[in-house]
This record gives C-alpha cells, sequence and structure tokens, in this order.
C-alpha cells in the first residue's frame, strides 16, 4: 500500500471521530495529503470526499479551513492527469472534470445561461443526430432544408456555419433559437426533452462543481462535540412542530435554486421540482447545529393536477449534503432521502428526521410513505446498503400484515445478535411493499396509493369523453365551465392566467363529485382551493386540501363505488 493510500485510511477512520485531539489529528492528515501525489482515480475521489465532509462537519475553525484549502488546490491536481484518469472521474462534480448527461430543458438552458462556453453538446456521445435534425429543422428557413439533409455536411457542421460569427456554443445558440422561434417557442421544453442531447458540462474552476458548490452561511457551526444522533422515539420528534422555517424570495430564493441544481447536475442527476424550480416558493428550514432544509416548490404551469411536488437540497454549514423530494396530498406525503456519496455514515438518520418534522410543519401531513424503489424494488444500491433498516429506525414499517411480521422478526434477530445481517433475498421480500410512518392523529381511512391516484386518472378520462364534443380540448374546456357554474366560480377569464389553468385542470376530478349536494360554503370552499393550486406558492393549496372534507375523501369515494380501487387491508 502506498503512503497516500495510508494516509487516506487514516483520514477516512479519523473523519467520524470528535473529541479532544482530534482536529489535530485531522489537520496533520490534510497536511500530510497536500503534498503527496496523487494519481489513482480512487485516491482523488477518496480525498475528495474526506475533504468536503471535513468542510461540512467540522470539529473547528482549523479542520474547515485546513479541508477548504485541500478544495481550493483540487483544480491544480487534476492538471496532467492522463486522460482516462480524467474520463474515470467524470460525472462526480469534481473541479476539473467533466459531467456528462442528457438534461432537461430546463436545466440545460440554465447551464448556458449560468456557465456560458463552459456547456456544450456532447458530440461524441451522439451516434444518430436525428433528434437535433429535427430541431434545426422546425427553427429553419425553408432555403435551408436541402442543405441540412444533404450529406455534405454533418449536422454540427451545419450548425456552426448556420451558427455564423455568433460567440455562442453550440447548445446556447440551439436553445436560443427553440425559446424564439415563433413555431417551437410554446413547446420548447417538450421538443428538447424528446431529442434527448446529450451535454457535456466542463467543470473548470466554475462555482457548479461539488468541490465549491454551497450556501454562504453567516456563521459556521462547529462539531466539536460529534454528530447528532436519533432520539429513542423519532415519531415524537417528527411530530414537534419546526420554528424558523423562512419563505425566501429575490437573491436569496434565485441563490438556493443555483446551489440545489448545481449540487444534483454535476452529479448527473435530477429531481423534476429543482429542474422546474419556482423562485417564488423557496423555503429556508434551520435544523440546527448548522444545518438547513431548502425547499423548492413548482412554477404554476408545470405543477401536478392533484397531488403537490416539491424537491429539497440538505446543507450543512452551506455544503450540499443530500436531496430528494416530496409529493404531499391531503394528510399523506410520499418522499425519501438521497445522502451524497461523501456524507454517508454522518447524521443523515437524524436528519431526515429534521426534514420530516419540517414536512409535518409546513404541510400538516399525518403519514409518510416511501414507494418500494427507495428501499430496493429495482435499485441495487438500496439493496447493498441496506435502506430498508435505515427507514425502519425512524418508525417506517410495511404496509402489507406480511411484510410488517417479517420486519419484525428480522428485527428481533438483529438486536440479539448484533452482527447478523439481513441477507439479500429477505431485503428484496421486504421490498416487495410500501413502507410507512404513522404519527399521532393520522386515520387509517385517509390512507391511499398510487394506485388510487391512477385510478382517478382514468374516471377522469372518461368524464372528458363524455362530453361528446368536437374536440378534446373543447371537451376539456365545456367540462371546465360546466364545474365553474356548479360551484359559482364565475368570471375565469379575469382570474390570473396560472390559476385559470389550474382550475381546468383540476375540473375533470372535481367533476366527478356530486356538487348538487354541498352548500354554498362547501362549494365556495372547493372553488378556492382549485384557483390555489395556480398560485405563486403551492403550499397554500396542500394545507386547505388537507383540511378540506370534500375534495379529497370525495373522490376517495368516486373510487370506490367504481370498484376500482380495492379497500385497504384493516389488518394493517
Amino acid at each position: 500500500m502506498s503512503r497516500a493510500s495510508k494516509l487516506l485510511g487514516a483520514l477516512g477512520r479519523e473523519r467520524l471521530r470528535y473529541g479532544p485531539g482530534q482536529a489535530e489529528a485531522k489537520c496533520r492528515l490534510i497536511d500530510a495529503l497536500a503534498a503527496a501525489r496523487l494519481r489513482r482515480p480512487r485516491e482523488l475521489a477518496a480525498l475528495h470526499a474526506h475533504l468536503l465532509f471535513l468542510k461540512a462537519f467540522p470539529d473547528d475553525e482549523t479542520v474547515r479551513a485546513a479541508a477548504a484549502r485541500g478544495l481550493e488546490k483540487f483544480v491544480t491536481r487534476m492538471r496532467g492527469l492522463a486522460t482516462r484518469v480524467l474520463a474515470s472521474l467524470e460525472d462526480q462534480g469534481f473541479a476539473g472534470t467533466t459531467s456528462r448527461h442528457s438534461f432537461e430543458a430546463p436545466v440545460a438552458r440554465w447551464l448556458v445561461e449560468r456557465f456560458a462556453m463552459d456547456a456544450e453538446i456532447d458530440w461524441k456521445a451522439i451516434a444518430d443526430s436525428g433528434g437535433i435534425d429535427f430541431l434545426l429543422g422546425l427553427v429553419t428557413p425553408r432555403a435551408e432544408q436541402d442543405g441540412l439533409e444533404s450529406d455534405r455536411l454533418t449536422t454540427r457542421q451545419w450548425l456552426r456555419r448556420c451558427k455564423g460569427p455568433a460567440t455562442l456554443s453550440d447548445l446556447a445558440w440551439l436553445l436560443r433559437e427553440l425559446t424564439r422561434h415563433r413555431a417551437t417557442r410554446a413547446l420548447w421544453q417538450s421538443l428538447y426533452d424528446q431529442a434527448g442531447i446529450p451535454v457535456a458540462w466542463r467543470l473548470r474552476g466554475a462555482a457548479g462543481a461539488t468541490t465549491w458548490n454551497g450556501l454562504p452561511v453567516p456563521l459556521v457551526r462547529y462539531r466539536g462535540r460529534g454528530l447528532r444522533r436519533l432520539p429513542p422515539d423519532p415519531r415524537r420528534l417528527i411530530a414537534t412542530p419546526l420554528a424558523g422555517v423562512t419563505c425566501l424570495g429575490g437573491r436569496r430564493a434565485d441563490a438556493v435554486i443555483d446551489v440545489a441544481r448545481a449540487a444534483l447536475t454535476a452529479r448527473c442527476r435530477e429531481v423534476y421540482a429543482i429542474s422546474h424550480a419556482n423562485p417564488e416558493e423557496v423555503y429556508l428550514a434551520d435544523l440546527g447545529a448548522g444545518t438547513a432544509l431548502a425547499l423548492i416548490g413548482v412554477l404554476p404551469g408545470r405543477r401536478l393536477s392533484l397531488e403537490s411536488n416539491y424537491g429539497y437540497l440538505l446543507l450543512s454549514n452551506g455544503v450540499p449534503v443530500g436531496y430528494a423530494g416530496v409529493t404531499p396530498l391531503f394528510r399523506q406525503a410520499n418522499t425519501g432521502i438521497n445522502i451524497f456519496e461523501p456524507f454517508r455514515g454522518s447524521e443523515a438518520a437524524y436528519l431526515y428526521a429534521q426534514t420530516l418534522r419540517a414536512f409535518r410543519t409546513l404541510f400538516g401531513v399525518r403519514r409518510f410513505v416511501l414507494n418500494p424503489y427507495q428501499i430496493g424494488a429495482g435499485n441495487r444500491e438500496a439493496i447493498e446498503s441496506g435502506a430498508f433498516w435505515f427507514y425502519y429506525r425512524l418508525g417506517f414499517r410495511p404496509v402489507a400484515a406480511e411484510l410488517a411480521a417479517l420486519a419484525a422478526a428480522e428485527h428481533q434477530r438483529r438486536l440479539a445478535r448484533p452482527r447478523h445481517r439481513t441477507g439479500e433475498e429477505t431485503l428484496r421480500r421486504l421490498a416487495a411493499s410500501d413502507v410507512e410512518l404513522v404519527l399521532p392523529g393520522a386515520r387509517h381511512r385517509d390512507r391511499f396509493t398510487e394506485d388510487w391516484l391512477a385510478d382517478l386518472s382514468l374516471l377522469a378520462s372518461d368524464a372528458v369523453a363524455g362530453v361528446g364534443g368536437a374536440s378534446r380540448e373543447h371537451d376539456a374546456e365545456r367540462l371546465t365551465g360546466r364545474v365553474a357554474r356548479a360551484l359559482g366560480a364565475g368570471g375565469l377569464a379575469r382570474w390570473p392566467v396560472a390559476e385559470r389553468e389550474a382550475f381546468a385542470s383540476l375540473a375533470p376530478l372535481v367533476s366527478l363529485l356530486d356538487l348538487g349536494s354541498l352548500n354554498a360554503r362547501a362549494r365556495g370552499g372547493l372553488a378556492r382551493l382549485m384557483r390555489a393550486k395556480g398560485q405563486a406558492r403551492e403550499a397554500r393549496y396542500v394545507r386547505l386540501a388537507a383540511a378540506d372534507p370534500h375534495l379529497i375523501p370525495g373522490l376517495m369515494a368516486v373510487a370506490r363505488r367504481a370498484s376500482r380501487v380495492p379497500e385497504c387491508d384493516e389488518s394493517t
């Protein structure tokens, strides 16, 4: 083993230890590694991970400063590395490397706006240029079509000739044309996403690299006493209201969105809500000890019809340490957590408990649900990490009764034999069911599944088809008008566009209810609820829907009467 490998192994062991003398030990190892020559990808990745961890969870100022200095030198470390070494470090977001992925349209535009020439079409990754050819055919005059379709020039050569003297990357030029051309500007995002264009983001000292990406913090919090652990009863913590949740605005909201997008994009990951972020709805929650939750809503025109959708980023001393999403509806929320690799083994369980606590405070939910993928169904990483037991410690239990019994028996074996490790076959069986965390006040009859939402959507399709008009669009408009008249919601044309579109989006579902049986107050409340779906902050809709006794309970009853949703297993 090389000296560098020995030093990295020692730092990997020391980084989780806190107490007298630990800060000095960590600084000595960091200083020794600063002078070490690292050429192996595994060693470089390990050093980067250790330094990020210590910057996020430092013992004191000396450790944080040493970690920051080590990260600042990373671009220098990348210079002169063999091409094969650099290629093996791609998609992790290190400064001096490249991240390659087919990003969603708003992320691609964000990249060219923030990082200009560093974001480019990854031409080497394109085996078939048909998608780009199709887009170019939509935004170019007919006189140019023969040249585009000929074999004399490649698509790349043709685009650069068409671009002329413009000092834009190929990606920036294509996005400019798509967003400005009258034939494509209304649908440019869908068209771009359909083309699946690979993008290469060169992280040449850019602030978006994972090496430096983060939010500035007014006061760094140190961990001389160690990392936080779960309390004996996590549910009690989660059910306790969380103070210090702030809705940001202006530049502060924009800064949070930039940091969240960079944290995911540099690692070639995406969360829908963060890709389609709404600057009007960005929350920052203080989770204590220098940690924070950034919660980001979706632009009104990109929201789901019935559920709501948020993305979140976890930070420690401004450094992104994890992410995921949450979809609250009524008194339930689907969610999960992904901890970035450098920060695994830290205080992830405590941070997630605090995150659920923030969701409970913001949205009033009483039940949290995880889909099977989060615990291992089709997710090899979750099986290997034993993700099921991470959530079990927090109080999540399988919804299926037989799997709940299996989990309880396996848990007892783990308690009796601390070295016992659950086998892959058992973990896969446990991942065959949703798991849920039920807080005090949750009612069994309020539980619903994603299948229930799909069944309702099919019933809504039947309602639109039942109008029987000249076109699907016309039928939807007529159905919206009927619902508006039934609820006494006049003057739709004078409403803000986003509220009008939200009302129309929900109308096929609301039409399934017996609106004639509602009194005037209930009809007015339902109309306000529908309008709230399109307002600047979707959280108002979430809270109104949780309190409304007609929308979700009524839709549940409709679906059950149609025999499309089985009754919940009362034994669980």
